[in-house]
């Protein structure tokens, strides 16, 4: 059916009778192929059934397709500003935002430092060491959505603190030495 077709059913009894019909986006993210016998024909493939005669087998095949499970997860959770993955599919749970990275000796001694601990915790982080600015590094973390950022900058320099800053929006200014702690909060969870 064509698409304009499909909404002419949209508020209609459903054919099992059951309600009315509702017409929903999705996305295919799986598929089965009812192959039939073309296939174990062509390669003799077959097996003896309950008498002991040789039959060719039936085939079929399905599918998973990761990438499309990756456009649906995405396609459920983002914002205008880009993606919020999930944290259990996020490609990292952590990105340490270093701004100055390059400039100053010290924001990237305590971002290498931070990254190591995360890592031996078991947390998978990557590391904004780019020249770039807050601006820029913010917008790009923003856009790939990892589900919580640290950001190191000038405020470390004078007080010591950082910002943990949550993908869903949440954000707390915290010690440095608290951040570990914080970490080993959340796996325990």
């Amino acid at each position: 059916m064509r698409e304009q077709d499909i909404s002419t059913l949209e508020g209609k009894p459903s054919p099992d009778g059951n309600g009315v019909i509702e017409i929903k986006k999705g996305i295919e993210v799986g598929h089965i192929f009812q192959l039939g016998k073309i296939y174990t024909e062509l390669m003799k493939v077959n097996v003896l059934n309950q008498e002991g005669r040789a039959v060719d087998l039936f085939m079929g095949c399905y599918g998973i397709g990761v990438s499309r499970l990756v456009a649906a997860a995405i396609e459920q959770n983002n914002d205008d500003k880009g993606i919020l993955w999930p944290e259990s599919i996020a490609p990292y749970e952590v990105n340490i935002v270093a701004i100055g990275y390059t400039k100053e000796p010290k924001i990237a001694e305590a971002a290498n430092n931070l990254s190591e601990q995360l890592q031996v915790m078991g947390y998978e982080v990557i590391l904004d060491d780019r020249k770039d600015g807050y601006g820029t590094k913010m917008k790009d973390a923003e856009l790939i959505g990892i589900p919580v950022n640290i950001i190191i900058g000038n405020n470390f320099l004078e007080s010591g603190e950082v910002e943990l800053k949550h993908r869903n929006g949440q954000s707390s200014i915290n010690n440095i030495t608290e951040i570990t702690s914080i970490f080993e909060h959340f796996k325990n969870q």
